[in-house]
């Protein structure tokens, strides 16, 4: 039974007299080449492909023979050749020995790929760079996995920073509710009581008086709520817009007409040069600025004096401008004059109060319709309210 077996055995190589049969130069190129998952290249001393093996042709799509004898700096994007990085990477792997980076790589098709790039600098027994070798890893997946985490953490503390806003603009508008409302609340309660209880004794004329004075109170409110039913629209980013052509001349002389008081029907005058072309833009928004600063206008200047609207081109853009007789605003108002809740001194005697949102509303309203808004000194006396729209597409000149 021995015997039999003996010849079998002899039939049969050992692993590692197998292993020890192949010379180690002959084994390592073998590793080297059968090697998928890393790109594992030989240059020469100034960076030309020399060798290439499976993992490079799987990860960069070249074979050897449209690879071998080109510059590996064709494995870099135009910017990475053009800022020279594949030679800084060989002086450093020069200098250090050896040198690791991560960054964009380019395939022969044109695709990029996430690169661990490690190089090292192969020298002779003197010290002289015979080339380089140089280790290529795919990292796309990780560099994807890293890049969504960090969206996320961004997503994450910009929630968080607009949980902190709502909670801020929560506590200021609790904090106005307590002032702005309760006392226009008791003036319609105080009324609407005395006007119940002594209706009989009042004359027709005192009646008027106090219902006028209830109507004008209750829309101040319905126009607060307005304002602060918007400001939350902003803030949650739901405000929307319906960007098209319209006529901006014939919106802001419609706005002279119905801003105008009763009792001074011409206080608002309009210089529009001819021939301004439709503006781009929301038309029922930017009825709303138009009205909102046209009010403000008549608020802060004295009840005499006028309210001029112009309209003139710039370029590209339409600029509407208001301007009004007031005080003007001082110059440390200037900067917080389109913030939330500030109010503005009112004219001396003025009774009138604002929500202190209009200004931050017609700000967010006419960049939204990708215009701007700002405020300048008048020429002489009061402030002059400007916004821009772009001129519509087909009547640029």
């Amino acid at each position: 039974m021995t015997d039999a077996a003996e010849p079998e055995r002899a039939r049969r190589p050992e692993p590692e007299r197998t292993l020890q049969a192949v010379p180690s130069a002959e084994l390592f190129q073998l590793l080297v080449a059968t090697v998928v998952d890393y790109a594992i290249v030989l240059l020469d001393p100034e960076g030309r492909v020399a060798s290439w093996n499976q993992g490079a042709e799987r990860l960069k799509g070249y074979r050897s023979d449209e690879i071998i004898g080109r510059h590996f700096s064709v494995f870099y994007d135009e910017e990475g050749r053009r800022t020279g990085r594949p030679e800084q990477l060989l002086d450093m792997a020069r200098t250090d020995g050896r040198v690791e980076d991560e960054t964009w790589r380019v395939r022969k098709d044109g695709s990029r790929f996430w690169a661990d790039v490690v190089i090292t600098a192969l020298r002779d027994g003197d010290g002289s760079i015979r080339g380089f070798a140089k280790v290529t890893r795919d990292l796309t997946d990780r560099k994807q996995y890293e890049d969504s985490l960090r969206a996320n953490e961004a997503r994450a503390r910009e929630t968080a920073d607009q949980l902190r806003r709502l909670d801020q603009m929560k506590n200021e508008f609790v904090a106005m509710v307590a002032h702005d409302l309760s006392s226009p609340l008791t003036v319609v309660a105080g009324f609407a009581e005395l006007l119940l209880d002594q209706w009989d004794v009042f004359p027709d004329d005192d009646k008027r008086d106090m219902l006028g004075r209830i109507q004008r109170t209750a829309v101040d409110l319905a126009t607060l709520v307005s304002d602060i039913l918007a400001v939350g629209r902003i803030e949650a980013g739901e405000l929307e817009v319906d960007r098209s052509p319209f006529d901006l001349v014939a919106l802001v002389q419609r706005a002279a007409v119905d801003a105008a008081p009763p009792t001074s029907p011409d206080r608002i005058r309009v210089d529009i040069p001819a021939g301004i072309p439709h503006a781009l833009g929301d038309e029922r928004r930017t009825w709303q600025v138009l009205m909102n600063l046209v009010s403000n206008g008549l608020k802060f200047s004295a009840t005499d004096s006028p309210v001029d609207l112009s309209v003139d081109r710039q370029g590209d853009e339409l600029v509407v401008r208001v301007r009004d007789r007031g005080t003007g605003v001082a110059p440390e108002d200037r900067s917080r004059v389109f913030e939330r809740f500030v109010r503005l001194s009112r004219p001396e005697g003025s009774i009138q109060r604002g929500s202190g949102l209009g200004l931050y509303i017609s700000k967010a309203l006419v960049e939204a319709q990708a215009g701007k808004i700002w405020i300048d000194n008048g020429p002489e006396e009061g402030a002059v309210f400007c916004f821009s729209l772009p001129v519509a597409s087909g009547e640029v000149g």
